[in-house]
C-alpha cells in the first residue's frame, strides 16, 4: 500500500501531507449536545460524503453520496 494514496496532486506533484477532500464523519450527540459516539470513513474510503443521518427503529441510518448507499451503522 502506497503511503501517498490520501495525498492530493498539485501541478503534477503529490503532496503526502495533504488531507483528503472528502471525509465521512457522523457524531452522535445527547440532549445537551455532548458527543456520545462517532463513526467515520477512512481516508479515500468508498463510503464518504455523508449527507444525512437519522435514527430508524433504533438503528443509525446514513446516506453516502459517494457510494450511493444507504448505510446501517447499527444501534444508535
Amino acid at each position: 500500500m502506497d503511503i501517498t494514496l490520501g495525498a492530493t496532486r498539485l501541478h503534477g506533484t503529490i503532496k503526502p501531507w495533504a488531507p483528503s477532500f472528502s471525509y465521512g464523519l457522523v457524531i452522535l450527540l445527547d440532549d445537551a449536545l455532548m458527543p456520545t459516539g462517532s463513526a467515520h470513513s477512512r481516508a479515500n474510503g468508498q463510503r464518504h460524503a455523508i449527507c444525512d443521518v437519522c435514527d430508524w427503529n433504533g438503528d443509525l441510518i446514513a446516506l453516502s453520496r459517494a457510494s450511493g448507499e444507504v448505510l446501517n451503522l447499527g444501534a444508535a
